[in-house]
């Protein structure tokens, strides 16, 4: 069974499961139904924003952004331990943590990425900055108060 919709898809009505009334008030029903349902939209869309900037290119593969917006809702297994680490460890720059043990398997970005994720979740936060061993100057992250509520 389909499902009519009006231009913006919202559904109008259900041709299995209600009849089409063409009076005035059924008019009126209609509306208001067309009504709550764009109010309910809106509300799930401010629920779940998604704000993928830094995390894609405007050339990326639509598949790729389609994952950052799945990354934005929820934290994954790799955020979930780079968030143990700074719980366990305390503030560190990404060149930290990305040198500690339980990181060995994967390759510097992936961590990166995964930190700068959080970052952008507001569950992790600049600390300070220091200088690398190489001299060149590194953010020190640490969590945030909602980082450390995970």
């Amino acid at each position: 069974m389909s499902i009519f919709t009006d231009p913006s898809g919202l559904p109008l009505f259900d041709p299995g499961s209600a009849f089409l009334d063409t009076d005035e008030a059924g008019a009126r029903r209609r509306k208001e139904r067309v009504r709550q349902l764009r109010v309910e939209a809106d509300k799930r869309e401010a629920q779940t924003p998604d704000d993928i900037t830094g995390m894609v290119r405007s050339e990326d593969h639509a598949t790729s952004i389609a994952a950052a917006k799945i990354l934005v809702r929820g934290v994954t297994d790799l955020q979930r331990r780079i968030v143990s680490s700074f719980k366990q460890f305390g503030p560190m720059t990404d060149e930290e943590l990305e040198r500690l043990p339980e990181y060995s398997e994967y390759g510097p970005t992936t961590v990166h990425k995964r930190r700068t994720e959080l970052y952008q979740a507001g569950k992790v936060e600049q600390h300070s900055v220091k200088r690398n061993s190489r001299g060149k100057k590194m953010i020190v992250w640490q969590l945030s108060r909602e980082g450390r509520e995970l």
